[in-house]
C-alpha cells in the first residue's frame, strides 16, 4: 500500500478510493460519497506519511530515482562496485529493497548516512512512480 493510499485511509477511513497514480490529483473516490465529504487535502496527506514513518520496502525503481532527487546515487553506485558479489547481486537483480537489510544499512553508514536520512530516502522513494 502506497504512503498516499495508507494516508487517506486514516483520514477517511471506510471510504472506497483508487490511487490512481500516486498523486492526490488523481485519487478517484466510489460513489456514494458520504454526506458532507470533502477531500483530504495535501497538506493533511503530508502530515499523515510523517507520522506514518519510512516505508518498509521499495522498489528499485522508486530507490533509484529517490537517490537521483537526493544527488547521491553516483557515490551510491561507487560503493556498490566497491562492495561484496551479495551487495553487486542485490542491487543489480533485487525486486525489492527491505528498509531493514543489514547490507543496505551498512552501506548507508559507510556512505556517510544517517538513519534519519536514509528514513526520508524511503519516504522519498515511496512517493516515486
Amino acid at each position: 500500500m502506497s504512503p498516499l493510499t495508507r494516508a487517506i485511509a486514516s483520514l477517511r477511513p471506510g471510504l472506497n478510493f483508487a490511487d490512481i497514480d500516486g498523486t492526490l490529483a488523481n485519487v478517484r473516490y466510489d460513489e456514494p460519497l458520504p454526506a458532507g465529504f470533502v477531500p483530504p487535502t495535501q497538506a493533511e496527506i503530508d502530515a499523515i506519511i510523517a507520522r506514518l514513518g519510512a516505508p518498509q520496502s521499495v522498489t528499485p525503481l522508486q530507490c533509484r530515482l529517490a537517490l537521483n532527487d537526493f544527488g547521491i546515487r553516483s557515490q551510491v553506485e561507487a560503493a556498490v562496485a566497491a562492495g561484496s558479489q551479495v551487495i553487486k547481486d542485490k542491487w543489480e537483480f533485487a525486486t525489492e529493497i527491505r528498509r531493514d537489510d543489514s547490507d543496505l544499512n551498512a552501506l548507508a553508514t559507510a556512505i556517510g548516512l544517517t538513519s534519519a536520512q536514509v528514513d526520508s530516502l524511503f519516504k522519498l522513494a515511496a512517493t516515486k512512480v
